[in-house]
């Protein structure tokens, strides 16, 4: 199985090495079958949301595949120019699909009206896996050979180390969990 993420219908989705996404009961986790089947031989990495409603999948080859995102229809292939293998797709808080090419060791940014390559980021990447924002809108890369998790501040292509070694050993995946604020203690007396 691949990279998997809840939908806007509040569903699991994942996606598996047979081209298919299968579709979970977010609250119960029970099987609600193939949501989605595309093309024959690709395996299915990482999937997304795009701002206009539909699923974006990363195939490992040199393209992201589009599915309606309420009926799973298939809606074609969205050109990936540069892509070797298309894994982790992320839409940033630009609107632009963010694309990890495992094997091409960068990151490529998509403009999904277009089909337009808009940057490329590859600095300190070296099989880039799964791609996250932070909430000040830095992009956080887990690079999977070199055992790192790479930092590109908001509008900037410069990467940096943001985590690196042991223990990271091969990193695939990324998950922020949103800070809690701590109540300040109570300045009256009991």
């Amino acid at each position: 199985l691949g990279f998997m993420d809840f939908g806007p219908d509040g569903n699991l989705y994942v996606g598996t090495s047979n081209a298919t996404i299968l579709r979970f009961n977010g609250k119960t986790g029970e099987s609600m079958g193939v949501f989605a089947t595309g093309v024959s031989g690709e395996g299915y990495w990482g999937l997304d949301w795009g701002p206009d409603g539909n699923l974006y999948v990363g195939s490992m080859q040199d393209h992201v595949n589009r599915f309606d995102g309420v009926t799973g229809a298939s809606l074609g292939i969205l050109s990936t120019p540069g892509v070797d293998s298309a894994g982790s797709v992320t839409f940033g808080p630009d609107g632009m699909l963010y694309v990890s090419d495992y094997f091409g060791s960068q990151i490529h940014v998509y403009d999904i009206v277009t089909g337009e390559l808009v940057k490329s980021l590859h600095q300190g990447l070296s099989g880039p896996n799964n791609v996250v924002f932070t909430e000040d809108g830095d992009l956080l890369v887990a690079s999977y050979f070199n055992n790192r998790i790479v930092k590109f501040e908001a509008d900037s292509s410069t990467g940096t180390i943001f985590a690196a070694d042991h223990p990271l050993h091969g990193p695939r995946g990324l998950l922020l969990v949103p800070v809690i604020p701590v109540p300040e203690p109570s300045t009256y007396a009991m």
